[in-house]
């Protein structure tokens, strides 16, 4: 072998080598100093056995112990630590593998054709050479990359290795325009990186098969904002154990972030989420690609350790952010899944949209937040709740559409879903839309734990594309003694409606908005509640099944214009307001009483119509609420249609001086003081 250095030097590390292992760790007797640096003169730049290109820590050259079997390959042993300088210039190798925890550093790039192999966390501060690169290595065992220098464009991950890099620029300089940055080949790899701000032009990609674990380190922040492109059976995972060491497995805060940009797509394969992740901007699809309708699995598993608190940010819980952007599984026709639990948490805000129509159901058993904007559309929710934690927030300008809400009828399973401004929507009707997970009924025993809480801004049931057929308890989610937000039923006509069969417990008002609620039971509408019809007569009110007992379905009031049907043993003991120009229609004679409130301006007056029986008219009293615009030269202005006993009462206060009920046949006026009324027939 070509060698210059000294006879004992050259016999202290001839002894220590093996064929192809360049063996470091046996120079440290020469000097204090512990730099090893790889020379690319005065021969080669090459990784070879024969070419004197090495520097020990005396100063001294030496050549590489001959390993004619696999001359290119460069082992670096286990040992103690050492640091490993490149000069200028590239260094060439093939498979090059490192069991010790050396760091590389100079401003030398290093080109591997084959694989870096990493047996033993180290740091690599020199650059790697070329268009691409292949990192591997043993499980939990880190790459530091904290250079940014480097010309590679492609960085090929595999194995268990966890990539830790501090600057974007690790990977090479920014590509001009989108190419992939990052392949996930193999195995389970981790990229974690800490306050590193991704580039909207890096890619990162993730084969069949293949699991990415992506995070940032404690109290870190990882803002992403180009694109992951998964095969259908690729997993992107944010699971605590493949974000940070495991000798600490739940001590990390930090926020990985999502932004692609408007219009622009990731792709993604399964969704794995055990900590803090937003999406922000841009379109995410999960499960694509046609192998993907094959596996029934969780398309979707955001999860926390299964103990302590929930709360946003703790290390023991996942939350995913959807703000502003789009989550989107495209599948159909398999047994694919949403799951939360284990204090996790997902939050759909501020436009987000989560659009899973296709998913078999989503399991609550954590929690799940809609709200200012927020869409969630998913085949069906299971809750499944152990923990009071267990809880579904509708919140004011969110929407949840489902096709069945189905629960698990066991007493140790509890939980909450609490409307609070938020809209229901049902995807399809079906008369078991709130059903149970086995054949068990649904008895007041075995679903008790399990409330529907109407909060202060009251529960939205929109019915627009189907029934949606509600047989659980709704009940008042304010502090005793406030007033709730109440029930409102919305829709595009009376094609489809809210179907009541249960008894409830709201203490706000009923709102019909162009849309029917069938009230199937006793109390379906709670005692003295608040009706407000609108829409005329595409807002309906049904009692299909009230029993003989008229105090059952006791209202308060009844205000607006719509139909009320079946009214035989329904009452109404406070008010009847019929807006202006519009009509509160019974189907027949009821038990009304309370003040009837007069609205009408230069043209038009509110009226109450019965279609049939006799309505007696004694127990209501004209009361006024807006006749500032009536005017006399309007002529009577019509109150009441339909057969009648009695007459209103008219109190102290009415204008009587200005206003006189006129009673003809079937029809009752309310006519200017000493206006002659001509009926013609």
């Amino acid at each position: 072998m070509k060698n210059s250095q000294p006879l004992a030097a050259k016999a202290i590390l001839t002894a220590a080598m093996l064929p192809g292992v360049l063996l470091v760790s046996a120079m440290s007797t020469a000097s204090a100093a512990t730099t090893y640096t790889w020379k690319t003169s005065p021969e080669s730049s090459d990784w070879d056995a024969l070419t004197p290109n090495w520097t020990n820590p005396a100063g001294q050259t030496a050549s590489w112990a001959d390993n004619p079997a696999d001359p290119n390959n460069a082992l670096f042993p286990s040992g103690t630590a050492r640091t490993i300088a490149l000069a200028s210039g590239t260094r060439h190798a093939n498979d090059v593998t490192v069991n010790a925890g050396h760091t590389f550093l100079g401003n030398g790039l290093l080109g591997v054709a084959g694989k870096f192999t990493v047996g033993q966390s180290m740091t690599m501060r020199a650059g790697f050479a070329g268009d691409s690169v292949r990192i591997g290595g043993s499980a939990n065992k880190v790459l530091t990359m904290n250079s940014s220098s480097g010309t590679q464009k492609t960085t090929y991950l595999e194995d268990g290795v966890i990539l830790a890099v501090v600057n974007e620029l690790s990977f090479g300089p920014k590509p001009a325009s989108p190419s992939t940055s990052i392949v996930v080949s193999g195995g389970s790899p981790v990229l974690q990186a800490g306050n590193v701000s991704w580039g909207a032009n890096r890619v990162i990609g993730i084969a069949g098969g293949a699991a990415l674990g992506f995070g940032a380190a404690k109290n870190k922040t990882n803002a992403f904002k180009g694109t992951i492109r998964a095969e259908p059976d690729a997993t992107l995972g944010f699971a605590t154990n493949s974000t940070v060491q495991t000798s600490n497995p739940f001590d990390w805060y930090g926020t990985v972030a999502f932004d692609p940009g408007a219009g622009n797509t990731n792709d993604l394969g399964r969704l794995n989420v055990g900590h803090n992740l937003k999406l922000a901007s841009g379109v995410f699809r999960i499960g694509c690609g046609a192998d993907g309708a094959t596996q029934a699995n969780a398309a979707l598993y955001v999860h926390g350790n299964g103990s302590g608190y929930l709360e946003p940010g703790a290390g023991n819980c996942g939350l995913l952010t959807v703000d502003n952007a789009e989550l989107l599984w495209t599948q159909t026709g398999n047994n694919r899944y949403a799951d939360i639990r284990g204090f996790a948490q997902v939050v759909v805000t501020n436009n987000g949209c989560i659009n899973m129509p296709n998913c078999q159901w989503l399991h609550i058993n954590s929690r799940l937040d809609v709200a200012d904007g927020g869409n969630v559309s998913l085949g069906w929710i299971r809750l499944n709740g152990n923990r009071d934690t267990s809880v579904v927030n509708l919140e004011e300008g969110g929407v949840l559409r489902v096709n069945a809400i189905v629960i698990e009828p066991r007493s140790d399973k509890r939980g909450r879903m609490r409307f609070n401004g938020g809209r229901l929507q049902s995807g399809k009707g079906q008369s078991d839309f709130m059903r149970s997970t086995t054949s068990q009924a649904l008895t007041e025993d075995n679903w008790a734990p399990f409330r529907f809480e109407v909060c202060e801004k009251g529960a939205v049931f929109d019915t627009s594309n189907a029934y949606i057929y509600w047989s659980r308890p709704l009940t008042s989610g304010v502090d005793e003694g406030a007033i709730d937000g109440g029930l409102t039923v919305t829709g595009s006509g009376i094609s489809f409606g809210a179907v009541l069969t249960c008894q409830n417990f709201y203490n706000g008002p009923t709102t019909i908005s162009n849309a029917i609620i069938q009230a199937r039971t006793d109390y379906a509408l709670p005692t003295n509640t608040v009706l407000r019809l609108f829409g005329g007569q595409n807002a309906r009110l049904y009692g299909y099944d009230f029993s003989s007992r008229q105090t059952t379905n006791r209202l308060s009031r009844v205000e607006g214009d719509g139909v009320i049907g079946y009214t035989d043993y329904l009452s109404v003991d406070g008010a009847l307001a019929p807006s202006c120009g519009g009509c509160l229609e019974f189907s027949g004679a009821c038990a009304l009483g309370g003040d009837f409130e007069i609205r009408g301006d230069a043209n038009t007056c509110g009226y109450v119509k019965v279609d049939s029986g006799i309505q007696d008219l004694s127990t209501l009293s004209l009361a006024v609420a807006d006749m500032a615009a009536m005017r006399a030269s309007h002529g009577p202005y019509v109150i009441f249609e339909g057969n009648y006993s009695g007459r209103f009462g008219v109190p102290d206060d009415f204008p009587s001086d200005k206003w006189i009920p006129r009673y003809r046949s079937g029809v009752v006026y309310l006519a200017p003081v000493d206006a002659t009324v001509v009926v013609l027939r």
